[in-house]
């Protein structure tokens, strides 16, 4: 009796905490696994931030957009040599951004910015040959073009080739390996990077650094980081047990649109 009144007399949200935290103890622990997917969506947002025209249409209101106008611009620049238009037209026809996706014609603007050193480009175009998408399936050029963008210190190569040395996709598995080029990706905050540094130092029976990882990338949407999170807090695996902060990361995946 003393326990139900203590438990009615918590705020809502407290009640919830708590009920959570007695679910997530009576789940099975959840093995992590590493993220596998090549990353690359990463890029829509740096060309952003880098293109004027590009950044001043997205401050528009959709309706007011002439994205018709805007391909045609780009396409204009591209052809003049802009490597940012090259890079943003490949872009757009990769994810359908404003056109039809199509993959050969994303390969072929993509192939034309890497010549000017565009890192970028050179990630997604490692990507295409990755997955074979717009070209034939070609893991050793593929590796290619990920090491030379990594070696140009962008993130998300660097995260690609630790998640290819992770699996051992087209290079000898390599743990070690994986862990550099996570390594050098988390030191620029690429949350994805820090998710899988998490995974291998729970693999390592590392609990403190494992969570110290999760603490870093949950924050930065990753779904996955924000579940395990979520369950650490509420078994205190690693981190002091809290139902509260609990419920919070698990409400957090769940928004995301995810469903644990």
């Amino acid at each position: 009796m003393m326990t139900n009144w203590i438990y009615c007399a918590l705020p809502s949200y407290r009640r919830s905490a708590l009920s959570l935290a007695v679910m997530m103890f009576m789940l099975p622990a959840l093995a992590q696994t590493v993220i596998e997917a090549p990353s690359s969506e990463k890029q829509a947002e740096s060309l952003a931030s880098k293109n004027p025209a590009q950044k001043n249409s997205a401050q528009n209101d959709a309706k007011d957009r002439d994205f018709d106008a805007l391909i045609e611009n780009n396409k204009v620049l591209a052809n003049d040599g802009n490597t940012y238009a090259q890079n943003n037209l490949g872009l757009s026809y990769r994810f359908g951004y404003a056109v039809a996706r199509d993959d050969k014609e994303a390969f072929k603007w993509f192939s034309m910015a890497v010549q000017a050193g565009v890192v970028e480009a050179m990630n997604s175009l490692a990507v295409m040959y990755e997955l074979g998408e717009g070209t034939a399936q070609n893991l050793p050029v593929a590796i290619q073009w990920y090491e030379k963008a990594a070696k140009a210190d962008y993130p998300v190569a660097q995260f690609n080739l630790g998640r290819l040395y992770t699996k051992g996709l087209g290079v000898a598995q390599s743990n070690e390996l994986a862990r550099a080029w996570y390594l050098k990706a988390a030191k620029q905050s690429y949350a994805p990077a820090q998710y899988n540094l998490s995974v291998l130092s729970g693999q390592d029976k590392n609990v403190i650094e494992s969570v110290s990882w999760l603490i870093l990338a949950a924050p930065q949407s990753v779904p996955e980081a924000q579940f395990n999170l979520a369950q650490r807090y509420a078994k205190g695996t690693g981190v002091e047990k809290n139902p509260v902060d609990s419920f919070q990361w698990l409400q957090k995946h769940a928004e995301g649109g995810l469903v644990w």
